[in-house]
């Protein structure tokens, strides 16, 4: 078994908190207007952890890129995952009574990804069909001809998008949420592996033009939105979020700069940076993150979590209270692996009974 990368799998860690701590925001507060202090560094935070998704989907191309093989294993795995689970919470929230059941989860859970419920799980599986030819055409690209390549991409699916507001002119109106951007975001992980290596000594740098960038895409939701009052256009207030989306330059640029950290932190192989209990515990949590994904946002208990169980509303104006958006978000991730950990045996215990999931398809 290869082995696992722990300075990787910490960021997976890290991102998948983030993305908690987002869907806590997006799903718990809904913030439509900035009136209040506490609404403000609601929005910073949301801005800093925008990035999050970006950041899963480049460690799954840091491997991928590597990999030239379709496994059915995997593919059989995440289907399994996923309809155990659509099940178990499903029937979970009813039993609690805090969801009623009807006719449509029954089609959800046999047929999950023919709605968007599961938008996320559906574009990476097929970004996973596609990564062997899209690692032909990485393997045949020199260094300056992927620059271009690389450049061309970004300036159509990030910089383009980013300056200009109306998307009904651009190849991809769907705001991140597509194959067309998750495939932009694969392109760029192996480009940062072979030809940007500047160590650990500007990880301070990074930090500070990361929280920076964040700072910037709050002050962009503030000027939008004065704007709009001072000359009585509210339309003009409906782009005040235009770069809280995946695809934006500020979230892509945040996005690059979290993975070169922790991939800068990998590179020496001969520093320990971690003991190795410790690099055990991180390895577990980190190949439990997309199983925590699945769970905590399941159609059925992404909204009841934030509005009825964990009331964030209820906390969101406290001093400090991004400190209580770290602590749930830890409780959650914890809480979503040790289950996700009983799935996933449950599954692989079936898998391993049938050598079909065995076989593979390699492409040259």
């Amino acid at each position: 078994m290869k082995k696992r990368n722990a300075a990787i799998d910490l960021l997976r860690i890290m991102s998948m908190c983030m993305i908690i701590i987002l869907h806590q925001i997006n799903k718990g507060l809904q913030i439509e207007s900035l009136e209040n202090w506490y609404d403000y560094t609601n929005k910073y935070i949301l801005a800093l952890s925008f990035c999050a998704v970006n950041v899963f989907v480049l460690i799954s191309s840091y491997y991928l890129s590597e990999d030239n093989r379709i496994k059915i294993k995997t593919i059989a795995t995440l289907l399994m995952e996923n309809w155990i689970i659509n099940f178990l919470v499903t029937l979970g929230t009813v039993f609690i009574g805090k969801e009623p059941f009807n006719y449509v989860d029954y089609l959800y859970i046999i047929f999950p990804f023919f709605t968007r419920r599961n938008w996320f799980l559906c574009v990476y599986l097929v970004l996973y069909l596609l990564h062997p030819f899209l690692n032909i055409i990485i393997n045949r690209l020199n260094r300056n001809s992927y620059r271009v390549f690389l450049g061309i991409l970004i300036c159509v699916f990030c910089i383009l998008p980013t300056i200009m507001p109306n998307r009904n002119w651009t190849f991809d109106k769907m705001r991140g949420y597509s194959i067309i951007w998750f495939v932009v975001l694969y392109f760029s992980v192996p480009y940062l592996k072979k030809y940007s290596n500047n160590g650990t000594k500007h990880i301070t740098i990074k930090l500070i033009s990361f929280f920076l960038i964040g700072f910037v895409m709050l002050l962009s939701s503030i000027i939008i939105d004065s704007l709009a009052s001072v000359i009585g256009r509210k339309e003009i207030s409906l782009y005040k979020d235009m770069w809280f989306c995946y695809d934006s330059l500020p979230v892509y640029i945040m996005s690059i700069i979290l993975l070169s950290i922790f991939h800068s932190l990998s590179v020496d192989r001969n520093k320990e940076y971690h003991p190795l209990m410790l690099n055990r515990i991180i390895s577990f949590f980190g190949s439990c993150t997309l199983g925590v994904y699945l769970i905590h946002d399941n159609y059925k208990l992404r909204d009841v979590l934030w509005t009825s169980i964990i009331k964030v509303e209820t906390f969101s104006a406290l001093p400090f209270s991004f400190i209580l958006y770290i602590l749930i978000s830890v409780c959650v991730f914890f809480l979503c692996s040790c289950s996700y950990f009983v799935v996933h045996n449950i599954v692989m215990t079936i898998i391993k009974k049938f050598k079909v999931f065995e076989s593979h398809i390699v492409i040259e």
